[in-house]
């Protein structure tokens, strides 16, 4: 019986833990900058169709950061956030000119906060969105 409630309960942790993606190179160094648990950053596109006719299409970057220490300390000033977004922006827009993506409309950062273990977990995001192109 013993071995059994074991077995449960270590199937319940591993099935609430998270799995998180490895961060590349750039990644990692803002990860670090912002003392963050983790950075990721995604390119996604999308297009429109009617009645099989192409009608609009988008493509937006997207940048996760979850647990920043620097974020945490300065969130409480918006002018002070405001303008960390905007440096995270000029970076995050020069990168994706080095690695040659498609033009792209829209860039939105996500500052993730996650607090609490396994079921008790809470999670606030607050997005910052910039029009680009």
């Amino acid at each position: 019986m013993r071995i059994l409630t074991f077995g449960l309960l270590t199937l319940i942790l591993v099935s609430c833990s998270e799995t998180l993606e490895e961060m590349d190179e750039w990644e990692t160094q803002l990860a670090t900058e912002l003392k963050a648990t983790s950075v990721q950053f995604s390119h996604m596109s999308s297009s429109t169709t009617t009645n099989g006719i192409h009608t609009a299409s988008e493509v937006n970057l997207q940048l996760d950061i979850v647990n920043s220490e620097v974020i945490g300390e300065i969130a409480h000033n918006e002018r002070i956030l405001s303008q960390k977004c905007d440096e995270i922006r000029d970076k995050t827009v020069a990168l994706a000119e080095n690695l040659s993506f498609p033009a792209f409309n829209e860039l939105k950062i996500n500052l993730i906060s996650k607090r609490g273990a396994l079921i008790f977990k809470t999670e606030k995001t607050k997005t910052v969105t910039y029009r680009i192109h």
